[in-house]
């Protein structure tokens, strides 16, 4: 028919209203996220397979909540670097990294660490600056090898007098 827009057999659709069209980019924002999720996943997890040969795991940045619990199975770990992500608790399955002789968890959201700190006793260099600690352990005392302590920009009430038997103690920043 001369003069119409569709010509036979065409259909028009109303437009979207702007609740539809929030709707619909909220939901390719979530798609788009859960797609990023899983290729930050699989990046971390090819870190944490590969940290099996260079004793190292890199994995600061992500805006990660929590440790991967894959890094507690990996002996032979020397270097955990964690810093810069949204972590706030170290769990106790720390102490299973006895070989562990270097820890960033500066830049995360940690009130506190756990007392298995104390068994890390290769531990040379702990930064854990820019965080929320209150406390330490009394068992920082047992990491016979600490050299280097970062705590500064923190909320530390008091530090624990066992902090006087880290004999290698030459850097400490509150």
């Amino acid at each position: 028919m001369p003069g119409s827009a569709g010509g036979a057999g065409s259909s028009t659709v109303p437009p979207m209203s702007t609740a539809d069209t929030d709707q619909a980019n909220a939901s390719a924002a979530d798609q788009a996220g859960q797609k990023a999720g899983a290729v930050v996943q699989a990046e971390i997890e090819k870190k944490i397979e590969s940290s099996k040969l260079s004793q190292a795991i890199d994995i600061h940045g992500y805006k990660l909540k929590e440790i991967p619990a894959a890094v507690w199975s990996i002996r032979g770990l020397r270097r955990l670097l964690l810093q810069n992500n949204l972590i706030e608790v170290v769990p106790e399955q720390i102490g299973v990294l006895t070989d562990l002789t270097v820890l960033y968890l500066q830049e995360n959201r940690l009130s506190d660490l756990p007392a298995e700190v104390g068994l890390l006793t290769e531990l040379n260099t702990l930064a854990a600056h820019c965080n929320r600690i209150r406390y330490l352990p009394r068992e920082i005392g047992l990491c016979a090898s600490l050299q280097v302590l970062t705590l500064n920009e923190n909320c530390l009430v008091d530090t624990p007098i066992e902090l006087g038997d880290c004999r290698r103690l030459k850097t400490i920043e509150l």
